[in-house]
């Protein structure tokens, strides 16, 4: 078959449109599938250890202490969620077998758990969760916003204890908090998202929930329902059982024990 020169060059006009045509569609698709890999997808844990153990491998990738035993502690669970990525709706649920209603489960805690920086909720419904302090430890739960938006929520189900801790039982913290009993200077970096606690008990801690932030994201975005709060007393005769420090300058608003 012969070709004039004018038609080899439309033919080859024609190939070097298609290469580009289907390059440009190679770079959608694979700017599309970086777009999707860089999405954070919400992780969902189930505690079914009642043990204090570190996650394997740092709270990367599956909730596990011990290589290929499947067993995810409430501080290892910590660490999964943490890694999990800013933006999404992460959830810790509890094994029903491991921590029953009926018999709740212990877990003794030998220092602070990590502080909750993504957004989480702990959902204890139907479940029996104690979490104790030992008493030397300092904080139980640590809510602590750092850089993204941050709610979390703790259903407690009417069965969730926290106690023996020598700080707060809950400790909320629009920064990076100390060990100790922190300041408002030490949380005032970020506003936090909401918080909301329902269903739960605390017990023999300096606070039982103490909020440190700038402000809520939402002015009905801090809420306690349905627990029964009981606090140490200070030195000074001083009772807390919520305290809540708004602004750099906040004055201490002590809601008592309820």
């Amino acid at each position: 078959m012969n070709m004039t020169g004018s038609q080899t060059w439309s033919g080859l006009r024609t190939l070097a449109l298609r290469v580009t045509l289907l390059a440009v569609i190679a770079a959608a698709v694979l700017g599309l599938l970086v777009v999707f890999s860089d999405t954070a997808a919400a992780v969902s844990v189930t505690v079914n250890d009642t043990g204090d153990g570190v996650d394997l491998d740092a709270g990367v990738g599956t909730c596990e202490v011990t290589l290929n035993a499947g067993d995810c502690t409430l501080r290892a669970a910590i660490q999964t969620i943490n890694n999990a990525g800013a933006g999404v709706a992460n959830t810790i649920t509890f094994d029903s077998t491991e921590l029953p209603s009926g018999t709740p489960g212990l877990i003794t805690v030998g220092s602070t758990l990590p502080n909750i920086v993504e957004a989480l909720t702990i959902n204890a419904t139907g479940r029996g969760v104690v979490i104790d302090g030992a008493p030397a430890v300092n904080h139980g739960l640590v809510i602590s916003r750092t850089a993204a938006d941050l709610d979390f929520t703790l259903n407690g189900g009417g069965n969730f204890t926290v106690r023996d801790f020598t700080a707060s039982g809950i400790l909320i913290c629009g920064g990076t908090p100390t060990l100790g009993n922190p300041v408002i200077a030490e949380c005032v970096a970020f506003r936090m998202g909401s918080v909301n606690i329902d269903g739960v008990d605390i017990s023999d801690a300096d606070y039982g929930v103490r909020a440190l932030v700038p402000n809520f994201e939402d002015p009905g975005g801090f809420s306690i329902t349905n627990s029964n709060i009981s606090t140490d007393t200070f030195a000074n005769g001083a009772v807390a059982g919520v305290q809540v420090e708004l602004g750099n300058n906040g004055v201490p608003t002590a809601l008592g024990d309820n």
